[in-house]
């Protein structure tokens, strides 16, 4: 990266004003919408308990092809360890939609608040992290980061389109001498498949995204190198109702992540998928959402070399069932409650190995030491949303 902190101000100006530069060209955007949210998490981890409240807020200006969308996050997470207050990154996204069906998106992230992590905080978050549950904690320690993502129709045929998707995400070294997730420069490249036939839906996609970012000494807690990303989905009518049956899943493969255990990890990151099931149906004017899902993640690391190293293998699983709802109050504002129960385990085996030195009459040995632990998750969750618009 050859942008320094001192030019960061400079780029940052430079890209919002290509935003509204971007913008101005295709249409005014009018249409508003403001989105508040309280969610309250709880999950117990074999013995760590920790708690989570967030008050997403969302705010939106959409024309006929463009949106424009300004978000943040306050958040406070209690653990053991410590007590960390914050907010996650302040996110400014553009879209662009094209007549021949092709879109754009620019978008600026400040950084988190904190922007590093120390020694403690770094401890709370990593007492329950794992990729299974779903914290907004895991977005604090990061620096500014700008990019461009687009995507382009390649072939289309009656009932189906195949999509070229690509992107570039650049973050400023960041400056100090405590923990953060840098990714410096990601590529990213993938294709999609997306169809529709007789009012049933799907789509299927494959990314492959490569950063270069170095360990900053060891303080970044990236786990470097990129990732292969697959998904899919599928929308089916249920009935004369209008409800739908809406299935997915994904699957997200770490590839040269050689730092992936990390001190704000329970267990290293790794190879994360999984599957959720979802229903929408009205009950008069409400709109009810149904779901279930299932996380798991496994991975491995190793540490230590010579005389003395260590191998760790490790899994986690997490299913989630919820219940979500939309609510209209009147013709500007809807209120959307929803709750959710969380089970699951986390888990990881350790080998030490120590090369006991050869003696005067006999060689040298290596004796190994097997210990681990397997927690137990629960929990649950609660939202209420409000959203007003125009």
């Amino acid at each position: 990266m050859g942008t320094n902190a001192a030019s960061t101000p400079t780029v940052v100006a430079a890209f919002v004003a290509s935003l509204v530069a971007a913008a101005l060209p295709l249409e005014a955007l009018s249409a508003q919408t403001v989105a508040m949210e309280a969610r309250v998490r709880s999950y117990q981890v074999g013995a760590v308990h920790v708690t989570e409240r967030v008050t997403p807020i969302t705010l939106t200006f959409q024309g006929t092809r463009a949106r424009l969308r300004l978000s943040t996050t306050p958040l406070a997470f209690d653990a053991p360890a410590d007590h960390v207050r914050g907010a996650t990154p302040l996110g400014t996204r553009l879209d662009l939609r094209f007549r021949s069906d092709d879109s754009l998106r620019l978008f600026f992230d400040g950084a988190s608040t904190p922007s590093a992590l120390d020694s403690l905080q770094n401890a709370a978050l990593g007492s329950v992290g794992t990729s299974t549950l779903d914290l907004d904690g895991y977005a604090l320690g990061i620096p500014t980061v700008f990019g461009v993502r687009g995507s382009s129709a390649i072939w289309r045929g009656a009932f189906a389109q195949l999509r070229l998707r690509a992107g570039v995400d650049m973050s400023p070294s960041p400056g100090g001498t405590t923990s953060v997730y840098w990714r410096g420069t990601t590529v990213r490249g993938g294709l999609a498949l997306r169809g529709m036939w007789d009012e049933k839906s799907y789509s299927v996609g494959a990314e492959l995204a490569m950063s270069q970012a170095d360990s900053l000494g060891g303080r970044n807690l990236f786990p470097g190198g990129g990732t292969l990303s697959l998904d899919g989905s599928a929308t089916l009518p249920i009935g004369e109702s209008g409800a739908r049956a809406i299935f997915s899943a994904f699957y997200v493969h770490p590839i040269g992540d050689s730092r992936n255990d990390q001190p704000n990890r329970l267990i290293p990151s790794g190879d994360f998928y999984g599957v959720t099931a979802m229903a929408s149906a009205f009950l008069r004017d409400v709109l009810l959402f149904p779901s279930l899902s299932l996380m798991r993640e496994t991975s491995s690391a190793t540490s230590g070399t010579g005389a003395l190293s260590q191998s760790m293998t490790a899994a986690g699983w997490a299913l989630a069932p919820s219940f979500a709802a939309s609510i209209p109050l009147g013709a500007h504002i809807d209120l959307d409650p929803e709750a959710a129960l969380v089970v699951g385990s986390v888990g990881a085996r350790y080998v030490r190995t120590a090369v006991l030195p050869a003696g005067l009459f006999r060689r040298g040995r290596a004796v190994s030491r097997a210990s681990g632990f397997h927690d137990r998750i629960s929990g649950w969750w609660l939202a209420l949303g409000v959203a007003l618009h125009r």
